[in-house]
């Protein structure tokens, strides 16, 4: 399963695991975009990089005896964008007013000059 967050380049967030066997938690960026600084046992703080970007980390911790990974998309945007404010809806089925692709014409047909 992933999850996604969002964060400027001027924030941080703590994260924080439950149910988990203390001392397992792994925290692994697949880039070089956020920062994971663990804190103790079930907290680390995710810091933004410097830069704009979409970033990726792999969290695995045991529970149970048995190892779970959740990863992190974390959408890192400048400091002092705008975000624009869009709400988004659970797919449903086209209905006939969908707007369809522009027809093509057909081969062969030649176009008036």
């Amino acid at each position: 399963m992933a999850r996604i967050l969002m964060l400027t380049t001027a924030q941080q967030l703590l994260l924080t695991l439950t149910n988990i066997i203390p001392g397992t938690a792994r925290y692994a960026p697949q880039d070089d975009g956020c920062t994971v600084v663990p804190v103790d046992d079930t907290h680390a703080l995710l810091i933004a990089g410097e830069a704009p970007c979409v970033s990726h980390v792999l969290v695995t911790a045991d529970v149970d005896a048995q190892s779970v990974q959740e990863l992190l998309i974390v959408h890192v945007h400048g400091a002092h964008a705008a975000l624009l404010a869009l709400t988004v809806s659970e797919p449903q089925p086209k209905t006939p007013l969908s707007p369809r692709r522009p027809s093509h014409p057909k081969r062969g047909s030649r176009r008036a000059s």
